[in-house]
């Protein structure tokens, strides 16, 4: 009598599908979640490097512009 219970126990959990949907959206929100953190972290490094060679630029013309006022009258 007790192996049969156990039995319809073991079978009620194999067909419970009730907690799947909340592991299959956690496991969806998590990729998501990933992907997004990998996304910023290579849009905040192209940022970063796009901000430098500005920088360099802006500085390179002005060191252009500051030695060419002081050679004129």
């Amino acid at each position: 009598m007790r192996t049969s219970n156990l039995r319809s126990i073991i079978r009620r959990f194999a067909k419970d599908e009730s907690g799947s949907n909340a592991l299959e959206y956690g496991l969806i929100v998590g990729l998501i979640s990933l992907a997004i953190v990998a996304g910023a972290g290579a849009a905040g490094s192209a940022l970063g490097n796009m901000f430098t060679s500005i920088g360099t630029q802006i500085t390179a013309q002005a060191g252009k512009i500051a030695g060419s006022s002081s050679t004129s009258p």
